[in-house]
């Protein structure tokens, strides 16, 4: 169950069970008609209060001179602890920007106008948002990321997230890789039948990454240029933005099937995940459109080079069909040209290979939220655990619609791994 926390707004504890947490919120009207609706809106996860910490950096800001989607960039910062002291460097490497603010239990506060690099220390673990977008667009572009503490950044991590875009060419998928230093990064970014090198990414410099259709990703710090091996001693930041536009050259592009996520680093994998949040479509229409499915990849160990993928729909522990290209039934073979990709037969397991990206969805409901998704070794739901999986939920620019009732949003979904319990009393606090 949950308890919404008389202390403070958007303060949730739990009793039992795992749960999995998100905030959505939209502009009013309809971006069909009037007003920006769904067509401005954003999404993130809640990670525990256990996994808050006290130094966060910022991947991108407002001096990223490579896109127009970064030129509003703020940073969200909630407290849990009474008294909470945030002190925010906007400008980071560069002199000036400092703030700071006491900020009671559940309070927050935006500082907008920062900069790559900006910084977030506080004398209590907090939570940590990234808002960016530009606000010259026509339509409306903005994303929002939730930004990892420091300490758990990594040298490798994974994305489910493909560019599959017909409508508008130049509506991709674009990782942005963010070199914290203190010294220039390699990194190797590994897709379904491709990989690529970027070498001597600068200190608080960032590079962009374009991610191939149908395919996930895997970025990771190699020992050298053009190197293959990973370098467990370097630390980086990355996120992914639907409907990108930069490597095409169109800086102005990214404002109509627009939403952020963030990679997910090893530690943060796991071999199945719960989504808490997975509606398809603006959920204040009645259309039968299913535009936002859950993107999974399998990240597998060396050797292994697929796994069998799974999804419970409605919570009763057994595995159901899915839709896998948003046509709301269960009745398509082969689809995306992949022989093991049969929905008649996906309750058996979906044969899945390693950086391959599909897309599940709720054909019933148009509605994925509290579908849970996990992997096997075997079909039939046999065999031992399988591969750990990379989830995210959010608009698929293939099957959303440009305006009503497409929602520009999506979320990374945390494995279930990553929830931990905590039991409050009234007049207790939970958390660290």
């Amino acid at each position: 169950t949950l308890d919404r926390s008389s202390a403070a707004s958007d303060v949730y504890k739990r009793q039992t069970e795992q749960i999995a947490v998100s905030r959505i919120y939209w502009s009013a009207g309809n971006c069909s008609t009037t007003g920006a609706g769904t067509c401005l809106g954003g999404a993130v996860e809640v990670y525990p209060t256990a996994d808050w910490s006290t130094s966060y950096v910022s991947p991108v800001g407002t001096n990223q001179t490579f896109s127009e989607m970064f030129r509003y960039s703020a940073l969200a910062v909630q407290a849990f602890h009474a008294g909470t002291v945030v002190t925010v460097d906007a400008n980071g490497a560069t002199t000036g920007g400092l703030s700071t603010s006491t900020l009671a239990e559940g309070e927050s506060i935006v500082v907008a106008d920062i900069q790559r690099g900006a910084t977030v220390t506080s004398t209590f673990p907090v939570q940590v948002h990234l808002l960016t977008g530009d606000p010259d667009s026509s339509p409306y572009e903005y994303s929002v990321y939730t930004l990892f503490p420091q300490e758990k950044w990594g040298p490798s991590y994974y994305s489910p997230v493909g560019t599959n875009s017909p409508l508008d060419a130049n509506s991709v998928t674009q990782i942005t890789l963010y070199n914290p230093g203190p010294n220039p990064l390699d990194v190797r970014c590994d897709f379904r039948t491709s990989s690529n090198n970027y070498n001597n990414i600068g200190v608080n410099a960032s590079q962009v990454v374009e991610v191939p259709t149908g395919s996930g990703a895997h970025c990771y710090a190699v020992t050298t240029d053009n190197g293959t091996a990973l370098d467990s001693s370097r630390q980086f930041f990355a996120i992914g933005t639907v409907d990108s536009a930069y490597l095409q050259g169109d800086s102005n592009s990214g404002g109509v099937w627009d939403w952020g996520f963030t990679l997910l680093p090893d530690a943060f994998l796991a071999p199945q995940a719960l989504v808490g949040l997975g509606i398809g479509q603006d959920p204040n229409s009645s259309s039968a459109e299913n535009g936002s499915p859950v993107w999974v990849t399998p990240v597998c160990p060396a050797g292994t080079t697929f796994t069998y993928i799974y999804a419970d729909l409605n919570g009763n522990g057994t595995p159901d069909n899915v839709d896998l290209n948003g046509d709301n039934d269960t009745a398509d073979n082969n689809v995306d040209g992949f022989a093991d990709l049969d929905e008649p037969t996906s309750s058996t397991g979906l044969k899945v290979s390693v950086l391959q990206s599909v897309k599940l969805r709720d054909p019933s409901d148009q509605d994925q939220t509290g579908m849970r998704i996990w992997s096997k070794t075997a079909a039939n739901n046999n065999g031992t655990v399988g591969c750990d999986l990379a989830v995210v939920w959010g608009e698929d620019p293939n099957i959303a619609s440009q305006a009503n009732p497409g929602f520009d949003v999506g979320t990374t979904v945390p494995p279930l791994s990553s929830f931990t319990v905590e039991d409050c009393c009234p007049g207790q606090r939970c958390g660290p």
